[in-house]
């Protein structure tokens, strides 16, 4: 990652908790450095407990030419999910792809909408 890639805003545009997968809340914190619109990749940034830096997973993000839907793959070019738009992007990163994680060991987790 380049350091403007790196630069998040001072606060998040979104804040939620999620359930893990053993019951113990993991707090989240969404932030859009750029608009939906323009994105092509999130970013997620597990922080673990007794870890110095978090673990990164990426993925990336299409906007269909017709639907003018958005497409969120991973690295294997899997779809993760198809949104219609921010709020709707929102539940199903949420829904679909933060719902696994392990509250015993994550104790935040920051995404990146760059």
């Amino acid at each position: 990652m380049t350091e403007k890639e790196q630069k998040k805003p001072a606060r998040p545009d979104y804040t939620f908790e999620i359930e893990g997968i053993n019951g113990a809340k993991i707090p989240v914190e969404v932030y859009f450095t750029a608009p939906l619109e323009l994105a092509h990749k999130v970013a997620i940034k597990q922080y673990v407990f007794g870890e110095k830096y978090p673990f990164l997973y990426s993925m990336s993000i299409d906007r269909a030419h017709y639907t003018k839907e958005y497409v969120v793959t991973d690295i294997g070019c899997v779809a993760l999910f198809v949104a219609r738009d921010r709020e709707h992007f929102l539940y199903l990163l949420k829904e679909r792809v933060l719902k696994d994680y392990d509250g015993d060991l994550v104790s935040k987790i920051e995404v990146l909408v760059e």
